[in-house]
């Protein structure tokens, strides 16, 4: 019995393995879905930006507060993409170098682009 059981506890493992990864690319699509969709909006913010500011040069039009709106709306988004860089990065079990910013291997001690050390 002890080959058999040797057999069921590597297609377990084999299983648990594929399962782990299939769910690391599942959250990995679904992050850059959300930095796609993020960076559709902030392009129609940018050129409602745009027109906003041709109209006030153009008319003399005061839309200060409608600006303001905007650009508040970009920072949101902004902070929103941030976040989900950081959720790639920990979903790919990746780190930033502190010193070149470079992505490195969660267990990795030394960027292998600058050398620096990267543990905490």
């Amino acid at each position: 019995m002890g080959f058999l059981d040797e057999i069921k506890d590597k297609v377990s493992e084999a299983a648990n393995i594929t399962g782990k990864k299939a769910g690391e690319m599942y959250e990995t699509t679904k992050v850059k879905l959300e930095i796609s969709e993020l960076n559709s909006a902030a392009k129609n913010i940018y050129k409602e930006i745009g027109e906003l500011v041709y109209a006030a040069h153009s008319n003399g039009e005061d839309n200060d507060a409608e600006l303001e709106e905007k650009f508040a709306a970009i920072d949101e988004i902004r902070e929103k993409l941030a976040e989900l860089d950081e959720r790639q990065i920990k979903i790919k079990n990746l780190k930033i170098c502190p010193q070149c910013g470079a992505t490195v291997p969660d267990d990795s001690s030394f960027c292998p682009k600058c050398g620096a050390k990267t543990e905490e």
